[in-house]
């Protein structure tokens, strides 16, 4: 098995996550070991949530309400160290990003 840097890590996981296909087949394209591809991949992650990074999560999920004859919208969640801030509506996006300036 060939040892790779963290920094080569990394660079693999972005590869597949542009490479659009399964973990599995993006394996068997670079020769490496699926499980442990997954390991590592787990392993990088929790390392990098216990950094501070700055950022937060966002998820934005389309819906359709019901009685709006299908107009649809949005609501948004903003997951931090602090807790999570949901939104049935989306806010103005100057507001967004004025507040999202403020938290950092």
């Amino acid at each position: 098995m060939k040892k790779r840097t963290r920094d080569q890590w990394q660079e693999l996981f972005t590869q597949h996550n542009t490479s659009g296909v399964s973990a599995a087949e993006f394996c068997k394209q670079h020769n490496l070991c699926p499980k442990y591809f997954s390991l590592r991949r787990k392993q990088l992650v929790r390392a990098v949530g216990n950094m501070e990074t700055g950022f937060v999560r966002v998820n934005v999920k389309p819906e359709t309400k019901p009685g709006v004859s299908g107009v649809m919208t949005s609501a948004l969640v903003i997951h931090s160290n602090a807790g999570k801030l949901e939104f049935g509506v989306l806010p103005p996006p100057q507001w967004l990003a004025h507040w999202l300036r403020e938290l950092a």
